[in-house]
């Protein structure tokens, strides 16, 4: 399937007028394809955007562009764990881990948002993401922030953390629970190497 999808973008591609050279980032659930440079104005209001969205969602892939790194993500529909449009990021699913593994809930603040992700089956806190007005992060959080954290990725605007929980959260004396919660935890690192940003 994924040979079938290139060949089709890359015929797209190779179509399209010339308007100026870019590098363009091809990301297929998280794996990078390719890096080449290109004679297009990738952008959201161009048809290249759109052609391939249509080509791929038919195939049942997701399409996004981020069109401040030149980056084309196409993802399989059934590996995305997590998606917000309004916050432009997503979170795709590694290979062996499955969508309902986690329970995800969203919790919104005036300055800031807060992703958990929580074991499907027992309710407990695995890990979170907070995603940060960058101007509020530094004047009045930064300081004061205890919880273990680590930074995934930041603009002009905004900040994205990895928060580590800051308790235990399972029975320490229970086997499968212990098991569980660090098979669940496993994954944060992939996770967070395979978050996508785009526009609307």
């Amino acid at each position: 399937m994924k040979s079938i999808l290139m060949s089709v973008i890359l015929s797209i591609i190779i179509a399209v007028p010339v308007f100026a050279k870019q590098n363009i980032n091809v990301i297929i659930n998280g794996e990078k394809q390719y890096t080449k440079e290109y004679n297009i104005n990738f952008n959201k209001n161009d048809i290249i955007p759109f052609s391939v969205r249509h080509i791929a969602e038919k195939l049942g892939y997701h399409v996004h562009f981020n069109n401040d790194t030149n980056t084309l993500y196409i993802i399989e529909n059934s590996r995305i764990l997590y998606e917000n449009e309004t916050l432009g990021i997503g979170f795709i699913a590694p290979d062996e881990c499955k969508n309902n593994y986690y329970k995800i809930l969203e919790n919104e603040y005036d300055n800031y948002t807060v992703i958990q992700f929580l074991d499907a089956e027992m309710d407990m806190l695995i890990f979170s993401f907070a995603y940060i007005d960058l101007e509020y992060w530094d004047d009045e959080m930064k300081e004061s922030f205890s919880i273990p954290y680590s930074e995934i990725f930041k603009n002009n605007d905004t900040l994205l953390l990895s928060v580590s929980v800051s308790d235990v959260q399972y029975d320490t004396n229970d086997t499968e629970q212990k098991n569980r919660y660090l098979k669940l935890l496993h994954f944060k690192q992939k996770i967070c190497d395979n978050i996508y940003t785009f526009q609307y």
